[in-house]
C-alpha cells in the first residue's frame, strides 16, 4: 500500500524474393519416427564469430555451416521456402502490418493524434510517424523516420513529438488545427540525452520533458514556446511516469534502494522548491493518474510479495489529501489492470489509465484472456466495461463521453476505434494486405487439466483431418494467447499446420492462483497442461500423432525444451531464447533476468539446488530424440545465447539432428525486422523438412 513519508528533497512494403528452390538434402538413418543426424564430421562445429551487426551465423543440421547476411534487401535469408507458403502469406509478411498506439485526444475528442509503426524490412528497420485523424483519414503530421511520443497539448491545438536520430534526440513543436498548421514548426535542441516521456501542464503553459543517458534521468521543465524553463530535478536513478497535478505541480514516479525489495516513491516537484515525497509503494509502479479536480490519484502496482513473473498489477486510488488513505480497488477482481495480453504486435507507448476531463476513470483490465476498457463513474460502486468494442484493446485516450482505443480482434490486426455509447470502427489500415493474405477464424476452446480449466484458441487450417499439428507457446510465463489476430500462427496454418495456442498455469488474466501455479514449478503443472490440450486435439482426431512439433520463445523457449526432454511425441523442435541451465542463466542474465529467476524459482539456484538441476532442461538432455531447432539473439541480455549453445552442444555430444541460428545485432524482444522475420522463416523451414506439411 501507498505510505506516507516525510517531506523531504529528493515507406517500402515488404516484398519476398524468389524462393532459393528445394531444401538441401540432410543424410538421415530413421528409426521409429525419430531421425537421427549427420555426424559431426559432416556438420560444422562451432558457431563463428560475427564479422558485423549484420551477419547472421548457422550451424549444425543442413550438414554445413553457413553464414548470411541480413542487413541487405538483396540478400534475404528468410526468402527461402516463402513463395511455398502461398497466398501472400510468407514470413516477412508476419512483420509486416502497420501498427498504431500513443493516442492522444483532445477534451472534446474531436482531434486524434496517433503514433504509427511500419517495419521495413529492406531497410531493416522501423518507420515510425505520427498523423491526425481528418474526416478523409490520417494525415501526417511529422515526417519520420523516427518520430515517437506525440503529446497533444490540452487545447489540442499543438503537437510536442520527438525526432529521435542516431546520436541524439530533438524536440518538434508544431501546430495541429486548422487554424494553427500553418504555424511554422519549432525545433527544440536538447542536451545529448534520450527523451523517456513527456506531459504537458493542466493549461499547456509548460511541457515536463524525461530525459537522461545512461541510468540518470533528468527532468526538464519547458515553456510552451519551447524555451528550457528550467531542470526541475535529476537523479542517478530512473523517473518515470510524469503526471501534473491541477495546481500546476509535477508528480513522478522514482525507484529508491530497499534491501527488503523493490520499492518506488511518488515525488512532487516544485518549480521554486525542493522535491518533496507523496508516498512509497512496495513494488513496481505501472501507470498513474491524477483526477481532474485534483483530489485523487490512482496508480497500478504489482505489490513485492506478489507473483512478479506474470506481472498482475493491482489498481490504487488515493486521496491526496490523505495518502494514508489507499485502496486496493481491484483487490477482490482478481484481474490485472493496465495490461494487454500478447498475439497482435506491441502498440507504440500505451496509456492504459486515464480519466476524462469530466473525472471519469477508464483503464484497460484483462479477464479471462480478453483486454476491455473498464469505466469507473464512481469508486463506491463496481466499473461497468465498454460494450461493443474489439475483444482485444491495446491503447485508449480519454475525452468528455468516451474513448478513442486501438483494438485488435482474432482475424483484424490492430486498428483505431472511437467509443462513445457505441463502437466506431475509424481506420482501415490492413485492408490491401489482408486481400492477399486469408485469415483463418481463430476457435476458442477450453480443457480440463487436474483441477483448472485451461483456454487456448486453435487455428485450422484448410484440408482433411488429422493435421500435422504445432504447439505453440507463450513466452512470460505471464501473458497468455487472446482473441487477438497473431500473424505467426496464420503463417503457420497457410501452410497446413493445426496451430495450438494454449494458457498454461502462469498465463496472466485467470487469476492470481491460476499465475502463481507456476512459481516453483516451472515445466511441472503448465507443462501437464500443455500436455492435455495435446491429448484432447489428439482425441478428436484434429491432430496427426505423427507430425508433431512444439515451437516457443523466452520461457515458451524453455517450456519447449524442457517437453523434449520428457516425451518423445514431438518430431520436431523449436528453441526461441531459451532458458535450459537454470544456474548459468542466473549467472549471465541481465539484473531484471535475476529478479525475474527469483520469483519463479523462489530465491536464488543455491537456495533451491534440487529445483534449479532438475528443472534444468540441459540435466535432462541425454533422453532428445527429437530434431530441435535453436535461435538466439546475439545480444540478448536476458536469455543470452549461450543458453540455446550449451544445449546445441549436448545435442552434437548426443548425434540429434539440429541447427542452431545465432541473429547477429538482435536483443530479446528482436525489434529489428529481419531479425523476426529471419526467426519465422527458420522455424517454418525446419517444420516443412521434419513435418513435411502438405497444403
Amino acid at each position: 500500500m501507498l505510505r506516507v513519508l516525510h517531506a523531504a528533497p529528493v515507406p517500402p512494403l515488404w516484398a519476398a524474393a524468389e524462393s532459393r528452390g528445394p531444401l538441401p538434402e540432410i543424410p538421415i538413418a530413421r528409426a521409429g519416427r525419430f531421425a537421427h543426424p549427420v555426424s559431426a564430421q559432416e556438420k560444422g562445429h562451432a558457431v563463428p564469430k560475427s564479422s558485423g551487426p549484420d551477419t547472421l551465423h548457422i550451424q549444425g543440421g543442413w550438414g554445413r555451416a553457413e553464414t548470411m547476411k541480413t542487413g541487405h534487401a538483396d540478400q534475404d535469408p528468410f526468402a527461402q521456402a516463402s513463395d511455398r507458403v502461398g497466398s501472400g502469406w510468407t514470413p516477412g509478411a508476419v512483420v509486416d502490418w502497420i501498427v498504431p498506439g500513443g493516442l492522444q485526444a483532445s477534451r472534446d475528442g474531436t482531434t486524434l493524434v496517433a503514433g504509427f509503426r511500419h517495419p521495413d524490412l529492406a531497410r531493416n528497420r522501423s518507420e515510425e510517424w505520427i498523423a491526425r485523424l481528418t474526416p478523409a483519414g490520417f494525415l501526417p503530421v511529422s515526417e519520420g523516420p523516427h518520430d515517437i511520443l506525440g503529446r497533444l497539448s490540452p487545447d489540442g491545438r499543438r503537437l510536442l513529438y520527438v525526432r529521435r536520430e542516431s546520436r541524439r534526440d530533438y524536440l518538434r513543436l508544431t501546430g495541429v488545427d486548422e487554424a494553427m498548421s500553418s504555424a511554422a514548426s519549432v525545433t527544440i535542441s536538447l542536451p545529448p540525452m534520450r527523451v523517456r516521456d513527456m506531459a504537458w501542464s493542466p493549461e499547456g503553459e509548460y511541457i515536463a520533458v524525461l530525459a537522461g543517458s545512461g541510468s540518470g534521468t533528468s527532468v526538464l521543465l519547458l515553456a510552451c514556446d519551447g524555451r528550457i524553463s528550467s531542470e526541475l530535478a535529476s537523479s542517478p536513478g530512473s523517473y518515470r511516469l510524469p503526471t501534473w497535478l491541477p495546481a500546476g505541480d509535477l508528480v513522478v514516479a522514482a525507484t529508491i534502494s530497499d534491501p527488503d525489495g523493490l520499492t518506488e516513491v511518488l515525488q512532487v516537484l516544485h518549480r521554486d522548491a525542493k522535491p518533496v515525497v507523496l508516498g512509497s509503494f512496495r513494488g513496481r509502479i505501472g501507470a498513474t493518474a491524477v483526477s481532474p479536480r485534483g483530489d485523487a490519484l490512482v496508480f497500478t502496482g504489482v505489490p513485492t510479495g506478489d507473483h512478479p513473473v506474470a506481472r498482475e498489477p493491482h489498481l490504487y486510488r488515493c486521496e491526496l489529501a490523505n495518502l494514508r488513505k489507499t485502496v486496493d480497488v481491484t483487490a477482490h477482481w482478481d484481474r490485472p489492470v493496465g495490461v494487454s495480453l500478447p498475439g497482435s504486435p506491441a502498440s507504440l507507448d500505451v496509456h492504459p489509465l486515464q480519466f476524462s476531463p469530466g473525472g471519469t476513470l477508464y483503464a484497460i483490465v484483462a479477464n479471462q484472456g480478453r483486454s476491455d476498457v473498464y469505466r469507473f463513474m464512481d469508486f463506491a460502486r463496481h466499473p461497468e466495461v465498454l460494450p461493443g468494442l474489439p475483444p482485444t484493446v491495446l491503447d485508449l485516450a480519454a475525452f468528455e463521453g468516451g474513448v478513442w482505443i486501438v483494438g485488435a480482434t482474432p482475424t483484424d490486426p490492430p486498428e483505431v476505434y472511437r467509443w462513445a455509447d457505441r463502437s466506431e470502427r475509424r481506420t482501415h489500415l490492413h485492408e490491401s494486405r489482408l486481400q492477399t493474405r486469408p485469415v483463418l477464424e481463430p476457435e476458442p476452446f477450453t480443457i480440463n487439466s487436474g483441477r483448472y480449466a485451461v483456454g487456448g484458441f486453435r487455428v485450422r487450417p484448410r484440408g482433411k483431418t488429422p493435421h500435422p499439428a504445432v504447439l505453440l507457446l507463450h513466452g512470460g510465463p505471464g501473458g497468455g494467447f487472446g482473441p487477438a489476430f497473431h500473424a505467426g500462427a496464420q503463417l503457420l496454418a497457410a501452410r497446413g499446420y493445426l496451430v495450438l495456442m494454449a494458457n498454461p498455469r502462469g498465463s496472466t488474466s485467470y487469476g492470481s492462483a491460476f499465475s502463481d501455479g507456476v512459481v516453483g514449478d516451472p515445466g511441472g503443472g503448465d507443462f501437464q497442461d500443455l500436455m492435455a490440450v495435446l491429448d484432447d486435439h489428439l482425441s478428436a482426431a484434429l491432430a496427426d500423432p505423427t507430425r508433431l512439433a512444439v515451437v516457443g520463445y523466452g520461457y515458451g523457449g524453455f517450456l519447449a525444451a524442457w517437453a523434449i526432454t520428457q516425451t518423445d511425441r514431438f518430431q520436431a523442435a523449436v528453441l526461441g531464447a531459451p532458458a535450459v541451465n537454470w544456474f548459468s542463466l542466473y549467472g549471465t542474465t541481465a539484473d531484471t533476468g535475476r529478479a525475474w529467476f527469483e520469483a519463479l524459482i523462489g530465491g536464488p539456484p543455491w537456495e533451491h539446488l534440487e529445483l534449479s538441476i532438475g528443472r534444468s532442461p540441459l540435466a535432462h538432455a541425454g533422453q532428445v530424440r527429437t530434431p530441435t531447432l535453436l535461435v538466439a539473439g546475439a545480444h540478448d541480455h536476458l536469455f543470452p545465447p549461450s543458453e540455446a549453445r550449451q544445449f546445441a552442444n549436448a545435442l552434437e555430444r548426443l548425434n540429434v539432428s539440429h541447427r542452431i541460428v545465432e541473429l547477429a545485432g538482435a536483443g530479446h524482444t528482436l525489434d529489428a525486422p529481419r531479425a523476426r522475420a529471419t526467426l519465422w522463416r527458420e522455424t517454418l523451414t525446419w517444420l516443412d523438412h521434419w513435418l513435411g506439411a502438405e497444403n
